[in-house]
């Protein structure tokens, strides 16, 4: 659990941070286009990202294996062994939240005042010293927030590691999350489960601690290749940030014969909407209905309880 919360924490800092001084580069087109595609992950369903992840990184019927055969690797244990399947699932996990850390930190971005980087320029600093001296140590609140969110999410994952690998193969992917979910609804070791939620209940609360003592911060106020550089980089998350998804939208319209059919097509096929009809025709509308009440009645929930909240805080005066 860790092992996993931590280097995807850890990935998602450094990648979203870099995304987010990129953005804060680019003119208003370019960014909108590039946070959008960024905040695609972050905002969707943990269950659909895991499925639509697993089905590509399948043995024998994944689109990255057979992407892979095309130049001659053979396939690739993504889901079935024991050292590469971790790290799948870091992968999948770091993927998910890049688009809040780097959300977090343009925020800050955008917050410091022009001043300090003009008064930086004239002192002669270059792109490194106004980084470096400038820019992260205003920075710091923001990038403690998402490491505590990040890490706190990552450790208290269910759904991304259940759904994609249940702990397989064997142990080597198993978390604390899903340990407490088969004490409790396989074994029915309500006990045991209850003893295991409170010391990750502890723990959790420790490393909010750690965090906020750990960063110790204090609030005031085209060349060619570059060019070809960033085109590529557009590219990768592009495909990275898009690829299940289009992978999700192929396989909905295919017909239930052609679903597992290898090598996997993406053109070729007689498009269906059967898949669609059945769910429509089904429990959609009421389970609709329930997401939608919940998801609202929660917003304004939580928005209500954060005003009242950071009205307390503004008026408490910390020493």
């Amino acid at each position: 659990s860790f092992f996993v919360s931590m280097l995807s924490l850890v990935l998602a800092l450094v990648l979203g941070v870099l995304l987010a001084l990129w953005i804060h580069m680019l003119t208003k087109g370019a960014a909108y286009i590039l946070q959008l595609l960024v905040l695609i992950p972050w905002v969707t369903s943990m269950i659909v990202a895991a499925m639509l992840w697993k089905w590509i990184f399948q043995d024998d019927t994944g689109l990255l294996n057979y992407l892979l055969s095309l130049f001659g690797v053979g396939n690739v244990g993504f889901l079935t062994d024991k050292t590469i399947a971790i790290y799948t699932l870091v992968f999948v996990m770091t993927w998910r939240v890049i688009g809040y850390v780097m959300i977090q930190v343009l925020a800050g971005l955008k917050a410091i005042p022009v001043e300090y980087e003009e008064a930086a320029e004239i002192d002669g600093a270059n792109k490194w010293q106004m980084f470096w001296r400038v820019r992260f140590p205003l920075l710091k609140t923001p990038m403690a927030l998402s490491a505590i969110i990040v890490g706190l999410s990552n450790l208290n994952n269910l759904n991304v590691p259940l759904t994609l690998l249940a702990g397989g193969p064997g142990t080597s992917t198993m978390v604390v999350a899903i340990e407490i979910y088969r004490m409790s609804f396989t074994s029915y070791h309500f006990g045991e489960s209850s003893a295991l939620s409170i010391v990750l209940c502890l723990v959790n609360f420790l490393l909010t601690i750690f965090y906020m003592k750990a960063v110790k911060y204090k609030l005031t106020g085209g060349r060619f290749l570059l060019r070809l550089l960033a085109a590529l980089a557009f590219l990768a998350i592009l495909i990275v940030n898009l690829a299940p998804f289009v992978w999700g939208l192929l396989t909905s319209l295919k017909p239930a014969r052609e679903l597992m059919v290898y090598p996997p097509k993406f053109v070729g096929f007689s498009p269906s909407v059967e898949h669609y009809a059945t769910v429509f025709a089904g429990t959609f509308s009421t389970a609709t209905l329930n997401s939608i009440i919940y998801s609202v009645a929660s917003i304004v929930v939580g928005i209500l309880c954060a005003i009242l909240a950071a009205y307390a805080l503004t008026r408490y005066v910390f020493k």
